[in-house]
């Protein structure tokens, strides 16, 4: 049966009930033909679909577009995360940002692999586009290029920030490469001495930065983990807590591992810090 038919086989139907209740209830005539008024046929066979199924498709349609942009976000979050490998360690994409034009510039991405896999190698990622494109670094932040827009991206692994994990970091950023760049057969200049110790020179007061360099803390540190380790397992497992003796004391003890978790040491330290919350006194014992 056509949809015209179906439409007036409802108008002579509700014309009979009326005229049974005109039969019944006295109803008037006019009240016969003011029904018949009151529904407009169909223009066409697309008028009469729509009056019958529009409402039907348009919630059809938000359905959908609910279920997809749902289905979109598992999607999104099943994949492997944008990262960036530096000196070993992971960065993972945060989001876009604006040019950041303090950054210091650090180096060039090098290589890239599959989307799906985690880089391993240094200076190596999982996006194709920001391969030969330069990063910088602010802080715990690092920016990556990819030829039209910056991206930030975050520490995926360490899990201790400030002075414990800028220090316990084994060659964070390239640091020790560039030192060792900057001196090779030469004395150590006060120049490269401070470039090596930027990152955790806010952390510390002016004894304990000059203690730290005296002593080659940090430089004892960075080679003792280039030889016992050569690639690190991250995170790196630090644990602080409060000395008995003394306010703003505090004893560490640092677990790292080889990235084939067949070598682990343990070194442990301690230190204090002044009103201000910098640190005064930074030891460190390294394994036997």
């Amino acid at each position: 049966m056509s949809f015209g038919m179906q439409d007036k086989y409802k108008q002579r139907n509700g014309r009979f009930q009326l005229e049974r209740q005109v039969a019944e209830d006295e109803r008037t005539a006019q009240d016969i033909a003011d029904h018949a008024m009151d529904v407009e046929p169909p223009k066409n066979g697309f008028d009469a679909f729509m009056r019958r199924y529009g409402w039907g498709i348009l919630v059809a349609l938000v359905v959908l577009a609910i279920l997809g942009k749902v289905f979109w976000g598992i999607y999104q979050n099943a994949q492997t995360p944008k990262m960036l490998n530096i000196a070993g360690e992971i960065f993972v994409y945060d989001k876009k940002v604006k040019d950041p034009v303090e950054a210091q510039l650090e180096g060039t991405v090098r290589s890239a692999l599959d989307r799906d896999l985690y880089p391993s190698e240094d200076e190596q990622t999982n996006v194709a586009e920001w391969v030969g494109q330069p990063y910088a670094v602010i802080d715990d932040t690092v920016y990556v290029y990819d030829g039209k827009d910056w991206y930030a991206c975050h520490a995926a692994q360490q899990n201790v920030g400030g002075f414990l994990g800028e220090f316990f970091t084994p060659n964070r950023f390239h640091r020790y490469d560039r030192f060792l760049e900057e001196t090779g057969d030469l004395p150590e200049s006060v120049e490269a001495i401070d470039h090596y110790h930027a990152r955790v020179m806010p952390y510390l007061t002016e004894k304990a930065l000059f203690k730290m360099e005296m002593e080659r803390q940090l430089s004892r540190f960075d080679e003792y983990c280039m030889v016992t380790f050569q690639s690190v397992h991250y995170p790196v497992q630090i644990e602080v807590t409060q000395a008995s003796l003394q306010e703003n004391a505090y004893n560490v003890t640092v677990t790292m591992e080889n990235k084939a978790r067949t070598v682990q040491q343990v070194f442990t330290g301690s230190y204090i810090e002044d009103e201000e919350g910098k640190i005064e006194s930074f030891t460190v014992v390294f394994p036997d």
